[in-house]
């Protein structure tokens, strides 16, 4: 007979679903501040204020757009 496991009460397997739902959001995140910023109606500062990402990773994002 073989053996059980389910795989869903591994500690890796919900470490590896954390780690992919952190990187959904933040690519979700970043998607948002490209359409805002190519919108170009608010700064920068209220971009970040409404999305959650830092002034900085804004300018960054800002600055990747422009090249």
């Amino acid at each position: 007979m073989g053996l059980l496991y389910d795989i869903t009460k591994d500690y890796l397997y919900k470490e590896g679903l954390v780690k992919g739902e952190e990187k959904g959001v933040a690519k979700g995140k970043h998607e948002v501040v490209v359409n805002m910023l190519e919108e170009g109606t608010l700064p920068v500062e209220q971009i970040a204020k409404f999305t959650g990402v830092s002034v900085e990773d804004v300018k960054q994002i800002a600055k990747e757009l422009k090249k």
